[in-house]
């Protein structure tokens, strides 16, 4: 019965540690994505910007990445 209950202990204390690192990993991966995401629009809004101050002088992957 004392081993059934260290074995179990054991396995709970795992279990907590690999629930906080999970949730950990999640928070992180939320934040990475939201960063992805706040630099992606600051990029379309730098091209469009550019786009509507009436200069040409853009090259073609800007133009297709700004539409």
């Amino acid at each position: 019965v004392e081993n059934a209950r260290m074995k179990l202990t054991a396995e709970m204390k795992l279990r907590n540690q690999a629930q906080c690192e999970l949730r950990a990993l999640r928070a992180e991966l939320t934040q990475r994505t939201q960063s992805i995401e706040l630099n992606r629009q600051h990029q379309l809004a730098s091209i469009n910007s550019y786009l509507n101050s009436g200069k040409e002088n853009i090259t073609p992957s800007e133009k297709r990445i700004a539409s």
